[in-house]
């Protein structure tokens, strides 16, 4: 518990690997739902209600 209230390390200069990694996963994620979306309304032949 005593580790919550130790100073964090930060660099303003480069983000911890960590955090690089979690945001390439965020992007795959993001690709990959909006092909899915794309998909969902060319099958459904429905719009998406907000063009």
């Amino acid at each position: 518990i005593r580790d919550v209230y130790k100073r964090q390390e930060y660099d303003q200069y480069d983000r911890p690997d960590r955090l690089e990694e979690l945001g390439d996963r965020f992007e795959e994620a993001d690709e990959l739902l909006g092909a899915e979306l794309e998909d969902l309304i060319e099958t459904d032949e429905v719009d998406r209600g907000f063009m």
